[in-house]
């Protein structure tokens, strides 16, 4: 628990000196069979402060793991944005295809590397402030991660993306970021986490509070 203590220190104190802040809620609800999984998460995001709606969200898909550390996956997701820089409430229609390769490295008994990487095809709707488009984001995430004790897992990550606009190629986003999580039993778990993304434009503090169903 002590762990625990000292990250809800370093997040109340970080929020504090943070301009821009949001938490991020997920739920994932995975349903695996043999070699097959339907992947299953959903979310909701709001600005931290004023607690103002800024995301939903829902992603579905198909994993198939080629062993206990190598799996690969494709699906669907949709996402809805607030739209940024209107006085009303607007929200900008995304769909999105996604396909994934994942990778586990076992150092020891008690580390890890685990690497991701994700290609995204965006299809982003017309808003009163934009036309639609087409992009393509490219994704890699690398973690570290260390079991603390048969209940607690802590991970270190970084995820850096790209995208492909027109015939633009810029970055993105990259998240930096500490997860950790904790088992609440064979098939549930909670994660909470930190995260600084920094993109082309302001960077965000999240808050990422997290549950797993298996």
């Amino acid at each position: 628990m002590r762990y625990l203590l000292i990250f809800f220190v370093f997040i109340f104190s970080v929020e504090a000196e943070a301009q821009q802040a949001q938490s991020w809620f997920s739920i994932n609800a995975p349903f695996r069979k043999g070699n097959w999984e339907w992947h299953n998460d959903a979310g909701y995001r709001n600005e931290l402060t004023r607690f103002t709606t800024q995301q939903f969200l829902f992603r579905t898909g198909i994993r198939h793991y080629f062993t206990d550390k190598i799996s690969g996956a494709f699906g669907y997701a949709f996402f809805d944005t607030k739209v940024q820089g209107v006085e009303s409430t607007e929200f900008g229609p995304e769909n999105r295809l996604w396909q994934e390769f994942n990778g586990v490295v076992q150092l020891n008994e008690r580390n890890s590397f685990i690497h991701r990487i994700r290609t995204e095809e965006r299809w982003f709707s017309q808003t009163s402030i934009g036309e639609s488009f087409f992009g393509f984001r490219s994704r890699y995430r690398i973690a570290f991660q260390r079991k603390l004790n048969k209940n607690m897992d802590v991970q270190f990550y970084n995820e850096l993306m790209y995208q492909l606009r027109e015939t633009q190629f810029d970055f993105n986003q990259n998240r930096v970021g500490l997860n950790f999580f904790v088992k609440l039993s064979s098939k549930a778990q909670v994660n909470l986490g930190y995260t600084y993304m920094s993109t082309s434009q302001n960077p965000l503090h999240l808050i990422l509070i997290g549950f797993t169903k298996r």
